[in-house]
């Protein structure tokens, strides 16, 4: 239990993160800034969402919850390099939108380490956790105009389940993926 009273998950760090000398934390509140300086390098993925670089208010993405979920069910997960930077961010939502689902919300990861394999890894060791959790699905929602997304997704097992229309920031009826992943496949 953390000392804000919310559940600590155990992470699992593959063989892949830890030889390429990265770690998983769980990220509170008093990790804005850090949140907020990597959300700034992340300036590309904020044009694709709102059609303008935006960035991202860090304590939104601790704070902002789905209807009928609480803050116990979310986490904020960070992956940090060799150095201590934080180098990507996972948001994760458990049991939404239904028992057993867990809704990964953001996964960012600094421009200087994406195509290293680090978002991959990142993922396959948070699926691992989850699954741990007693999670069986992870859910995303992808723009579909962010292209490399979709690939990636697509690459770790995601399958297309539905698109749907959103109003993010001034952007209005950004056609977004739904797609899942069943977990029976990660091995525990």
């Amino acid at each position: 239990m953390r000392s804000d009273g919310r559940l600590i998950m155990k992470f699992n760090t593959n063989d892949r993160l830890e030889q390429k000398g990265y770690s998983i934390k769980m990220l509170s509140i008093n990790d804005s800034q850090k949140v907020q300086e990597l959300c700034n390098t992340c300036s590309d993925y904020f044009l694709l969402e709102e059609g303008q670089i935006t960035g991202c208010e860090s304590k939104d993405l601790f704070q902002a919850l789905p209807p009928n979920k609480t803050m116990e069910d979310k986490f904020v997960i960070g992956l940090y390099d060799q150095s201590s930077n934080l180098v990507g961010i996972m948001d994760l939502v458990r049991d939404y939108p239904d028992q057993d689902v867990w809704m990964l919300g953001l996964l960012l990861i600094s421009p200087k380490y994406r195509r290293s394999g680090a978002g991959r890894d990142f993922h396959d060791s948070i699926m691992k956790s989850m699954v741990q959790e007693k999670a069986n699905t992870s859910r995303v929602g992808v723009l579909s105009s962010n292209l490399s997304a979709c690939k990636f997704w697509s690459e770790v097992g995601y399958v297309h389940l539905k698109e749907v229309q959103i109003d993010i920031g001034t952007s209005k009826g950004k056609v977004v993926n739904v797609m899942t992943k069943d977990l029976e496949s990660v091995i525990e």
